[in-house]
């Protein structure tokens, strides 16, 4: 298992959330692939935290979507099958139109250019066949909408979750060309309505974009 060599800087209450959050964001950038067994003690040694952190900050993220556990067998990082796509793609849709329809009207001009950018990056590594390179803009999309939602109740639902089934859902895209095309024609919807603030045109682009 590769261990990072530089730890980003972050700000967490305790031990558990630190870990977690490493873990996480070396999951999201690639760093520990899908289906690489994860090893306590190399965690421990690299985050220099003790066992028990690591294996609360391990089960988070297995709730997440993010790992895969299985008692006294393994812990990996989580490595979706292609049958597991239909599913992943009609619970991040239904979540991120849910979203979108609350955000899209409120959004400021900041916050909105940014989810464009976002929009524009997916676009085109969609176009350049590059998955680590959509993946990381899919991610970048739904953790900016979500961070615009203006519903606390919503966020408090989606965020935890969202970031996981949009990993799970770009290294398990195995679809055909053509909807591979349908996704693509779907872009450009997508980002008009976001600059428009037409919530509704925005969450139809949103689900053809997420199921295909």
């Amino acid at each position: 298992m590769p261990v990072p060599t530089s730890i980003a800087d972050v700000r967490r209450q305790s031990l558990r959330e630190i870990a977690e959050f490493r873990i996480r964001e070396a999951i999201l950038d690639g760093t520990f692939e899908p289906g690489e067994t994860l090893h306590d003690q190399e965690l421990q040694d690299w985050l220099g935290v003790s066992r028990t952190p690591i294996r609360d900050a391990l089960n988070d993220l297995s709730r997440v979507g993010l790992v895969e556990t299985a008692p006294q067998r393994y812990t990996r990082v989580a490595r979706p099958t292609p049958d597991a796509q239909p599913a992943l793609s009609e619970a991040t849709g239904a979540l991120l139109c849910a979203v979108l329809r609350l955000t899209v009207v409120t959004i400021d001009g900041e916050a909105r250019e940014a989810v464009l950018t976002t929009l524009d990056d997916a676009a085109a590594a969609l176009e350049a066949a590059d998955p680590v390179a959509y993946g990381r803009a899919v991610r970048g999309f739904v953790e900016r909408i979500v961070d615009a939602c203006p519903n606390e109740v919503l966020v408090d639902a989606v965020r935890d979750i969202a970031a996981g089934l949009a990993f799970r859902l770009t290294i398990s895209l195995t679809v055909q060309a053509s909807s591979l095309a349908v996704i693509a024609g779907a872009y450009p919807l997508l980002r008009a309505a976001v600059a428009a603030g037409d919530a509704e045109a925005a969450a139809r682009a949103a689900a053809i974009v997420f199921t295909g």
